[in-house]
């Protein structure tokens, strides 16, 4: 979502919009990393990711 809050930034700004799609992304990625941070404080590595997608997918579909 980050990543997302660059492209809306730069149209926000090139339009004299303030950026609040940008800001809200930005928010959300923040929050997103706060909950990943506190769910597992020992953090993930490479190997963990493919895990840790399945079990978002699976949630989201259940």
């Amino acid at each position: 979502m980050a990543l997302l809050a660059i492209p809306s930034f730069l149209s926000a700004f090139s339009d004299s919009r303030p950026p609040r799609l940008a800001a809200l992304l930005l928010v959300l990625a923040a929050l997103l990393v706060y909950d990943a941070v506190r769910r597992a404080p020992e953090g993930y590595g490479i190997g963990d990711l493919p895990d840790a997608f399945l079990r978002v997918v699976a949630m989201i579909v259940n």
